[in-house]
């Protein structure tokens, strides 16, 4: 699959090497990550993300980047492209070199990556649970932060398990998020979903679906997922997604 990246100001593909070796992202995972939907060449809920980005950005302590920059470097990363009619664009936030655990400063750097992304997908996907509690609760949870070794762990125990999606338990054992996406369930005709302080992302698709339909947040253990009416998953990408959670597996 092509990839694209765009870096100070010139475009690169997947076989080029251009990170510093003191990069503070390789180094320290000092920074984030936003994904962002491509339909048609324009990014969908660009705004939604933009404040994410200044959000995450504050609470990280780091300077955030132009907005105006980054739509510039995406329209020039656009250019040396073919025509995007569904892609994944994901922007990388991080800090600039200098300082150990302690930086320096909090001048930040950013780059760019787009990809052609299947139009297809499945209805419904299978799921299990990782048993092993990966998340806990932090000021900065609720972002995508370079540190992924939790979804990490989680992706290679659902590939074992042949699974399409994985739901992910918090330090308290309760129900946090899926691989890649917040976690909705139905009970008795109420719509659910876990609160930002079970550690989960705060997704930019979670939010809007908060926003447009009633929702109530409340913690969840497993067996109360197992028991649920309904169970769907939603992100940037791939919007609303049915699972099928399996038991005793």
């Amino acid at each position: 699959m092509s990839e694209w990246f765009y870096y100070h100001n010139k475009v690169y593909t997947t076989n080029e090497s251009v990170i510093s070796l003191s990069n503070r992202a390789i180094n320290y995972g000092d920074g984030f990550f936003e994904s962002i939907r491509v339909e048609n060449n324009i990014p969908q809920y660009w705004s939604n993300h933009i404040l994410r980005i200044f959000e995450a950005c504050s609470v990280l302590q780091i300077t955030p980047p132009n907005e105006v920059d980054l739509l510039k470097s995406f329209e020039e990363l656009l250019k040396s492209t073919q025509n995007i009619n569904l892609g994944r664009l994901k922007i990388v936030i991080f800090r600039k070199p200098g300082g150990l655990y302690t930086p320096i400063d909090s001048n930040s750097d950013f780059m760019l990556s787009i990809r052609m992304i299947d139009e297809l997908k499945k209805q419904s996907k299978t799921a299990g649970i990782c048993p092993i509690p990966l998340k806990m609760f932090t000021p900065f949870s609720k972002f995508k932060t370079l540190n992924s070794m939790p979804y990490i762990y989680a992706g290679l125990y659902m590939k074992q398990k042949k699974w399409d999606e994985v739901v992910i338990l918090n330090a308290s054992n309760r129900v946090c998020e899926t691989l890649s996406s917040n976690i909705f369930w139905i009970e008795n005709k109420t719509i659910f979903t876990t609160p930002i302080t079970e550690g989960c992302i705060s997704g930019v698709m979670r939010n809007l679906y908060i926003k447009q339909h009633k929702v109530e947040e409340k913690p969840c253990t497993v067996d109360n997922l197992l028991l649920a009416d309904k169970i769907f998953v939603t992100n940037a990408i791939d919007g609303i997604t049915e699972i099928n959670l399996l038991k005793n597996v």
